[in-house]
C-alpha cells in the first residue's frame, strides 16, 4: 500500500487518497510520511482527530512531525495557537479554514496540504458546499504551485463527492479497491 501512495504523492500534484476505515490511521501514517519525503514540511488540516491525538500516533509510530503545522477544527481551543497549530472554531467553519491554510501557505516554506479528511465535511455541511470548498481550495494550490492531498474514508456516503471531485483532481487512488 505505501508503494501507491508514494507513488501517488509524487507524481501528482493534487490528488485524493481513498481508504477502507480499518486502515485510517496506518495509511495517513503512510500519507505523511510521503509528503514528508516529497516537500519536507506539510500543512496538515485536522478535521476528524484533536492535534495532540494526531502528532501522538505520529511520534509512537516514527513520524518526525516537526515540520508539520496543524490547522485542528475538532478541539475548542480556539486562542491557543502555538508554533505548530492553529484552532478553528469548528469543521463548519469552512471559510476560516481556507484563510488559515492561505496564511501558512503564504508564510512560505510549505509547499503541501492534507485535508484530514473530506469524508468528514459530509458529517457537518452539504456535498455541493463541500465539493465549492474543495473546488476553492485546489484552484488555490494550482495557481500557486502548491500540492493538495485529500483523504476520504470509502463509504458510500462519499462515492458521489468523490467521483465529483474526480472532474478537478490528478488522481483518485482507492486503497481499497481491487
Amino acid at each position: 500500500m505505501t508503494g501507491n501512495i508514494d507513488s501517488t504523492i509524487k507524481k501528482n500534484s493534487i490528488s485524493v487518497i481513498v481508504m477502507p476505515n480499518t486502515a485510517y490511521n496506518e495509511t495517513l501514517k503512510d500519507i505523511v510520511s510521503a509528503a514528508l519525503d516529497k516537500h519536507g514540511s506539510l500543512c496538515y488540516i485536522s478535521l476528524n482527530k484533536p492535534y495532540n491525538s494526531v502528532m501522538t500516533y505520529l511520534k509512537n509510530n516514527g513520524v518526525d512531525s516537526g515540520n508539520i503545522i496543524f490547522i485542528d477544527a475538532v478541539t475548542k481551543e480556539t486562542g491557543s495557537d502555538s508554533e505548530q497549530v492553529i484552532y478553528v472554531s469548528s469543521p463548519t467553519a469552512l471559510t476560516e479554514i481556507n484563510i488559515t491554510m492561505n496564511k501558512i501557505l503564504e508564510a512560505g516554506g510549505i509547499k503541501v496540504v492534507l485535508i484530514d479528511s473530506i469524508s468528514t465535511l459530509l458529517l457537518y455541511t452539504e456535498e455541493s458546499v463541500v465539493l465549492k470548498f474543495v473546488h476553492s481550495i485546489v484552484s488555490k494550490m494550482r495557481s500557486d504551485k502548491n500540492d493538495c492531498i485529500m483523504a476520504a474514508i470509502e463509504d458510500e456516503s462519499t462515492r458521489e463527492l468523490i467521483d465529483d471531485m474526480s472532474m478537478f483532481v490528478d488522481e483518485i487512488l482507492e486503497l481499497g479497491k481491487k
